[in-house]
Order: structure tokens, then C-alpha cells, then sequence
């Protein structure tokens, strides 16, 4: 059995720093670019080593969404470039965040994900206790 979500942690983890690195380097192309290969090449190459039920066709709905990714971000730095763009400043961005207003609105957002997204309406659970009354 091949540890597919470790395989994932740890790729994922290793192009998410290759790709601070290239967007604090003013490289917003290539940070794009290499974040959404991998996470979408890995998208399609994972499923297909996963041992479940994909579906009755060759290609399931996930690695086709991973494939017509591809493309389509080969194809936005072409279409969408920015002539002038400030150079990252991480002092600038850590301050901004203690801002109150900045700091109440993502809390808000965090609520709101929660109270919208935090209960499965597909499943459930309940949780029961009973006594042994013989072993009392």
C-alpha cells in the first residue's frame, strides 16, 4: 500500500517553500506556475495510485479538473501580465496583521466558514452510553 497523503504532505510542503521563495524574489509567474503543476500534476498521478473506487470511467472527474488546470496556468501569466508590481515586503504584511480591523475580519470569515461549512449535511453521528448491570 503506498502512503499517498505523506507522499502529498511532504510534496506539498516542499513546493509550498519553493514557492515563498520565488514569490518573495518578485517571481509571481514562476511561484504561480510551479505551485499549480505540481499540486495538480501530483492531483492526477495520486489518484491513480489510490485503492479506492474512482468511478466507472478511465479518468475520474478530479484528474480531469487537474488536467484542464494545467493549461489554463501554463496560459495566465501570458494573458495577465503586471507591468509594475511592488517587491514583497514581509515586515509590512506582518504589521498590517495586527491591524484590529484585519484582525476582526478574519475572525468573522473564520465564523462564518464554520458555521456554513462545520457540519457535515451528508453524515452523522451520535454518541450513546448504557451501564453494565451485572458488573455493578
Amino acid at each position: 500500500m503506498i502512503p499517498i497523503q505523506a507522499i502529498t504532505s511532504g510534496l506539498y510542503l516542499i513546493t509550498s517553500l519553493m514557492t515563498i521563495l520565488l514569490f518573495l524574489r518578485s517571481q509571481y509567474a514562476a511561484a504561480l506556475t510551479l505551485s499549480l503543476l505540481v499540486t495538480q500534476g501530483w492531483r492526477v498521478t495520486s489518484e491513480t495510485l489510490r485503492a479506492d473506487y474512482r468511478g466507472g470511467g478511465v479518468v475520474s472527474t478530479y484528474q480531469l479538473m487537474g488536467l484542464l488546470a494545467i493549461p489554463y496556468t501554463l496560459c495566465l501569466p501570458l494573458l495577465f501580465t503586471v507591468p509594475a508590481v511592488p517587491e514583497p515586503n514581509m515586515l509590512v504584511g506582518l504589521q498590517s496583521l495586527w491591524n484590529p480591523a484585519v484582525v476582526l475580519f478574519l475572525q468573522g470569515l473564520w465564523a462564518a466558514v464554520f458555521v456554513l461549512f462545520g457540519k457535515s449535511m451528508v453524515t452523522g453521528s451520535s454518541i450513546s452510553f448504557h451501564v453494565h448491570h451485572d458488573r455493578i
